[in-house]
């Protein structure tokens, strides 16, 4: 038996927002929900794969920031209301769902980190002044080292895994057509298939939608939200966000050999 690797797609989870149904208090649990479903499905899984390794990669917007658009004060919780506070905050709830998750599955766990646009300190600041970024030092910080971590300051990176090139990408760049990103996505896609290094696996956020689609060969994830009741994807695209990750397993011969999804509520 061949071994595998898990890998857990998180994005989106704007730290510091507020909705009728989401805030912090409401974020942390979804998160250990989270923890809880990937543990559970990954000891059934281990009876059937071997699986080596867990990869989380994580897809931006971690952040919600306070100044993104012009009424942005009036929907982030007061208990994170700036940027700085909400990534203490986030880590203090992602740094103990990581570390149950990591000892319950009992396989090594390597993070991988993007931007956002939500993270963006300011529109007159270089890019990768991003509290996505600020997030992710300093959640490695408190881990003290015991999970290794791979954070890219650029807009999309590649990473290898089981000899995959995966794209990680936060998707803000994307056009929406008919209010739907898809073409856009795979637009896209089929044009950095020709600019970038080899990748097979394409891995989006920032959508706040659930789904997958295959072109020509390669696989494509949108990741969803921990947001609820979440006014961007009802009026811009007419749906709720999604509170649902992507875990897949991914092969060194046959890429991904499987894929659940995780619910957080």
């Amino acid at each position: 038996m061949r071994p595998e690797s898990a890998v857990l797609l998180v994005s989106d989870l704007h730290s510091g927002k507020k909705t009728k149904s989401f805030d912090l208090e409401v974020l942390k649990k979804r998160m250990q929900n989270m923890g809880a479903n990937v543990t559970k499905v990954l000891s059934i899984l281990k009876e059937a794969y071997h699986i080596e390794d867990l990869h989380i990669l994580q897809l931006g917007d971690m952040i919600d920031n306070d100044s993104i658009y012009k009424t942005h004060k009036h929907h982030i919780d007061p208990n994170a209301n700036y940027g700085w506070l909400q990534v203490k905050e986030l880590v203090n709830i992602m740094e103990p769902v990581y570390r149950q998750m990591r000892n319950d599955v009992g396989v090594p766990v390597k993070l991988y980190g993007i931007r956002g646009n939500h993270g963006r300190v300011s529109s007159y600041t270089h890019e990768s002044n991003n509290f996505d970024l600020m997030y992710y030092d300093l959640l490695q910080s408190k881990l003290n080292g015991t999970m290794g971590s791979t954070v890219s300051s650029e807009f999309a990176t590649i990473v290898n895994i089981q000899g995959h090139g995966f794209l990680l990408y936060h998707g803000a760049g994307i056009r929406m057509y008919q209010n739907l990103p898809h073409y856009g996505i795979v637009q896209r896609v089929m044009r950095w298939q020709q600019s970038m290094e080899p990748f097979s696996v394409v891995c989006v956020g920032h959508f706040h939608t659930f789904g997958y689609y295959r072109w020509i060969g390669t696989d494509i994830f949108l990741t969803g939200t921990a947001v609820s009741d979440d006014e961007f994807a009802q009026e811009v695209i007419g749906m709720d966000g999604e509170p649902t990750f992507w875990l897949l397993g991914v092969h060194p011969e046959r890429k991904v050999t499987w894929r659940y999804p995780i619910p957080l509520i």
